[in-house]
């Protein structure tokens, strides 16, 4: 059995969520270091992250990585264009790191669902997570990967 990964992909902050057999193994906010201040030097950090998150953290554990789900784009989103382009850049780069080391990578988008959610059902879990760990649970949850 494998581990499936939830991402909330941002230039800032990425929330993952770690599943194995339908579990939570892991779950948290990777934040961006200030020194990344360049568009160029934030895209490196999320490649690295995710990176390190795929190949240091769950593949020496003796495992495989099953499926990762990436948040997609809400139709209803009323961000900026340039915060949009961002964020999918964003969302490539956490797609093509992904890619190399994941039986399978999709997008999947959470509809009209609201951050308020994902808090009260990580809450009712009982894990200790920030609002961007909360939102890849979600996120894992909609993908089915707490099911086994």
């Amino acid at each position: 059995m494998g581990y499936k990964i939830a991402f909330d992909p941002s230039i800032a902050h990425i929330g993952y969520c770690i599943f194995e057999g339908g579990t939570v193994v892991d779950i948290g906010t990777l934040n961006r270091p200030e020194k990344h201040r360049t568009y160029h030097a934030k895209l490196e950090w999320v490649a690295s992250v995710v990176h390190d998150l795929c190949c240091d953290v769950l593949l020496p554990l003796g495992s495989t990585i099953e499926k990762v789900v990436i948040e997609d784009f809400q139709a209803h989103t009323k961000h900026p264009t340039k915060s949009l382009l961002k964020l999918a850049a964003a969302q490539g780069v956490i797609f093509a790191m992904a890619s190399w080391n994941a039986q399978s990578v999709f997008f999947l988008n959470k509809g009209k669902a609201k951050k308020e959610e994902a808090q009260l059902l990580a809450k009712h879990a009982g894990l200790k997570c920030d609002e961007h760990g909360a939102d890849a649970y979600h996120l894992g949850i909609l993908a089915g990967f707490d099911h086994r």
